[in-house]
């Protein structure tokens, strides 16, 4: 793994190049650090210096052009990243989502830049892209502003490197995910000067079916869908075992990492065979860890699994007297401890009609907001004024053999595994149930290719998708004409009576969310698209139940087709993250810290407009709901304001207002952009009065870092007190830094917790 924070004390700016391929075509740019003389990589590059001054020209993914001159860093970064910081990469050998950033190639050469989180970087694994190797040359640090860093590598299979990343020169028919066919659909059109032809065909398109039927012409024009290869899924012994061994070695007494054991063990049932011998015995390792853990009811539930498979006759003893142990543990113990979960409440009384909302919410529409939420009354900080279960939701893949797939529930010692494909687990015969009745009928056969095709808000469309074919009970007539009833105009969430809402209607207020489709650019319509086309023949291609209920009936495919355009759309405009507080006490820094524990689809919070100075937070809890808390006052009759992922106090207003455009299509106008708030360490301190003592101190504060649940409950009131107080004065660096300590109070009272916490006495993790 590269070690950004030792890269970062041997920074050598030495060669900024860039290769044009011809004017108005799409260029590679290999940006090169070369170490000092005594820390110089075994490979370095040279002979690129005379590309310093060349003109360049880049022709960005929603085909924006830009020609000059790369006079320096500087001028680089931010060429890069003004045009090109939006794309998403899923650059692993597996499944990973590795960076925000831009890949580009030259020669055998690999450059990734992108912004800099720490709290990300540190866990990417840049040893391979795809299954490729490669060897790392070195890296530039960019010290002004926001963090830039721009690693650059050598493959060690150097003859495929051009043909895995940016080219498909050869057509050799290597696989590709949904966005690197686009990418060559793309770069093709513009180096064979069909841009404007495309461009007026699809402003000439009146439907989203005329425009995915358009775009599929084009793509078959080139035979692209030749290099989407989904290779399926299933069980498979070898792997299981292979992974049990995984597990094994986690769990010797000297290494003790019991979670990591369990993880392995958890992939194993995943991969087994029903009703086999490796299955049993990847459950009766598993219940080995629940007796170290202390897990006494868990390890029972194991041990009959276990036996309710053909476990091995030899080994039965172990397993008996395993149980007689816990039996005995039980008795003396006095059962199981059961956790108290707590769930918070709404701060005042909930709208009549819309029990998860506090009746002070109302919506309003105009042509500069659209629509928003305002509230009727004063609001204060520490006011819960939204409770909201998501319609739709997608576990995060890492955490595909700790959590269950449906209700995310972090319960690894008991996880049972999908009877057919190796890549879902569930808490639960209920939960395995309601997810095949909702989704997973579907989606089984496609669904670990599906992650290595697409990002995970991509994936959100498929899974929107097949709830919504799911509600209406399979029935693609049935759902079509739902839709075509739906006046777009006129339907909002706050129009229903949520006490007796059906699921279809639910579905309504998801499908009516914001497309910006009139925004988007030719090139953004041509990777929806593609998605689409892409999506869609991978269902059809795989998934039995999927076929049953389409037939013959084209219709009904296309009816597919263009929910998961519809979604792909309005999925990276209104679908929210899931978090949760993981436990890490190897980190340097925090040993809590957020982690993405999915992402899902909300109609009401949906409606809340950005800000890069929000007065709310949302915050994952442990019931599956999303809570919204206000984080500083908000007057009567004024607006509510979500964060999107770019805060004034993290990012500077260019790479805000650049950002917020690639991927919202909106120019950013808050107070934080009208007014340049300064960044986190730059905000003013404020003069306490004498007689006010700051709430946060190192002590009280450390404690809460390390989660400790009185010292949240007990300092919680204070910094809603604070920041009620001077809020008034915000921005400033005494509120902001309130803000973050009661986010953290409320994280540890409320939000979704890793189950890790509970063993670190008793583990390594």
């Amino acid at each position: 793994m590269l070690n950004v924070q030792l890269l970062k004390k041997r920074i050598n700016f030495v060669t900024i190049a860039s290769l044009l391929f011809s004017k108005g075509v799409v260029f590679s740019l290999i940006v090169n650090y070369l170490p000092q003389p005594s820390q110089r990589a075994t490979t370095t590059m040279s002979g690129l210096e005379s590309y310093v001054n060349n003109t360049v020209s880049i022709i960005t993914a929603d085909g924006r052009n830009f020609v000059g001159t790369l006079k320096g860093f500087d001028q680089t970064v931010n060429i890069i990243l003004d045009e090109s910081h939006e794309r998403v990469y899923s650059m692993t050998a597996g499944i990973e989502q590795v960076v925000l950033g831009l890949h580009i190639i030259r020669g055998d050469n690999v450059a990734i830049i992108g912004q800099l989180d720490e709290s990300v970087d540190s866990k990417l694994d840049f040893s391979s892209i795809r299954g490729m190797p490669l060897e790392p040359v070195g890296c530039i640090f960019h010290p002004k502003g926001k963090s830039i860093i721009c690693t650059v590598f050598r493959s060690c299979q150097s003859k495929n490197l051009q043909l895995t990343l940016g080219g498909l020169q050869n057509k050799q028919k290597m696989p590709l995910d949904a966005y690197d066919l686009y990418s060559e659909l793309w770069r093709t059109v513009v180096i064979n000067g069909q841009l404007e032809q495309l461009t007026a065909a699809l402003k000439g398109c009146s439907t989203d079916s005329e425009i995915i039927r358009y775009i599929r012409q084009v793509v078959d024009e080139h035979g692209m869908l030749e290099f989407i290869k989904p290779k399926g899924d299933g069980k498979d012994e070898s792997k299981a075992i292979a992974c049990r061994k995984r597990g094994n070695e986690c769990f010797h007494p000297k290494v003790r990492k019991y979670v990591k054991a369990v993880e392995h063990y958890n992939e194993s049932i995943a991969l087994a065979e029903a009703n086999s011998e490796t299955l049993a015995i990847a459950y009766a390792n598993r219940s080995a860890v629940c007796f170290e853990l202390q897990e006494y009811e868990a390890c029972l539930e194991n041990i009959r699994l276990a036996r309710q498979n053909p476990y091995p006759e030899n080994l039965l003893g172990k397993l008996a007297k395993r149980e007689a142990e816990c039996q005995n543990k039980l008795q003396s113990n006095g059962g199981a401890e059961v956790s108290e979960i707590r769930e918070p409440k709404l701060s005042y009384k909930p709208n009549p009609s819309i029990p998860h909302v506090s009746d002070c919410l109302e919506l309003k529409e105009d042509s500069q907001f659209g629509r928003y939420l305002v509230t009727n009354r004063n609001l204060s900080a520490g006011d819960v004024v939204i409770v909201e279960k998501p319609f739709s939701r997608l576990l995060a893949a890492q955490l595909r053999y700790l959590n269950c797939d449906y209700c995310h529930q972090d319960v690894f010692l008991s996880l049972i595994p999908c009877e057919s494909c190796s890549f879902t687990m569930f808490c639960s015969e209920d939960c395995r149930k309601k997810a095949n009745e909702g989704y997973h009928s579907v989606e089984c056969p496609i669904i670990k290719d599906m992650h290595f095709l697409f990002t995970k808000v991509i994936l959100m469309a498929l899974r929107t998708t097949t709830m919504a074919i799911s509600t209406f009970g399979g029935n693609l007539d049935e759902l079509r004409l739902h839709i075509e009833s739906i006046d777009e105009s006129n339907l909002h969430p706050f129009k229903l009576d949520w006490t007796g809402i059906s699921p279809q209607e639910v579905y309504s207020t998801i499908h009516v969310l914001a497309t910006n489709q009139k925004q988007r650019t030719p090139g953004d319509l041509t990777q929806r698209a593609i998605y689409a086309i892409v999506m869609s023949e991978v269902l059809f291609g795989k998934s039995q139940r999927l076929n049953e209920l389409c037939g013959d009936n084209e219709s009904h495919r296309d009816l597919v087709r263009q929910l998961i355009f519809r979604h792909a759309q309005t999925a990276p405009v209104n679908m929210h993250s899931l978090m949760y507080m993981d436990y890490a006490p190897d980190a340097d820094e925090e040993q809590f810290r957020q982690e993405s524990l999915g992402c899902g689809s909300f109609p009401i919070l949906s409606m809340i407009n950005h800000s890069c100075a929000p007065n709310l937070v949302r915050v994952t809890l442990s019931s599956g709901c999303v809570a919204a808390l206000i984080n500083r006052p908000v007057k009567k009759g004024g607006q509510l304001f979500d964060n999107y992922g770019y805060h004034h106090c993290l990012d500077a207003l260019t790479d805000r207002q650049s950002g917020l455009r690639a991927q919202y299509s909106f120019k950013c106008e808050c107070e934080a952009c009208r007014k340049n708030y300064p960044l986190y360490f730059s905000l003013k301190r404020i003069e306490l009065p004498p007689n006010v003592v700051h709430p946060i101190n190192n002590d009280e504060f450390e404690r809460l870092r390390e989660h400790d649940m009185q010292t949240a409950l007990n300092k919680m009131p204070d910094y809603c007190r604070f920041i009620n107080t001077f809020g008034g004065q915000y921005p400033c660096y005494d509120v902001s830094s309130v803000q973050e300590a009661l986010l953290r109070c409320f994280q540890v009272i409320f939000a979704t917790q890793t189950r890790k916490l509970k063993y670190k006495d008793l583990s390594s993790l």
